[in-house]
């Protein structure tokens, strides 16, 4: 019989290894997608987040660090947050992201380093646009639609 504690695990372990998965095939599309339709700062993006989950994929496989892997697959998507300020994403879909990050990452951290990750989260978005925002660069989003996008992450969170 497997104890509540080592299921838990083996649940952990199985989400990641599908949001590894998932998230490399997606983003190896919409590296394309995103070129094709001149998207250069989100192909770029994109690049940087399949790195990243490949190296995620490498710590979950061949080092079986779970926590590390976890750690670095939500790091993966802070380049495509702060990428969508400047560009939007396919058809301005890119906050829909915010409605996912949190419950995987409280799911896969556990609460503490969840909340800790999220509040990152906010605050490496919330200082990009600031800063895109004094230092005059244009962006993507107004202030109303920013601020209403990351009312789910920040309401996730609490």
């Amino acid at each position: 019989m497997v104890s509540s504690q080592s299921q838990s695990n083996i649940d952990r372990s199985n989400m990641l290894k599908i949001l590894i998965r998932v998230s490399t095939v997606v983003l190896a599309i919409f590296f394309f997608a995103n070129l094709a339709q001149g998207l250069y700062l989100f192909s770029i993006s994109n690049l940087l987040n399949f790195h990243m989950l490949l190296a995620a994929g490498y710590y979950y496989k061949k080092r079986k660090n779970i926590d590390r892997a976890a750690v670095i697959a939500l790091f993966s998507y802070y380049p495509t947050f702060i990428t969508a300020i400047f560009e939007g994403g396919l058809e301005n879909t890119s906050f829909i992201w915010t409605f996912i990050f949190p419950p995987i990452a409280i799911y896969l951290l556990g609460l503490r380093y969840g909340l800790i990750h999220i509040v990152l989260m906010l605050g490496t978005i919330a200082l990009t646009y600031l800063t895109a925002l004094f230092a005059g660069i244009s962006t993507h989003y107004t202030p109303l639609f920013l601020s209403s996008s990351l009312l789910p992450l920040s309401w996730r969170a609490c």
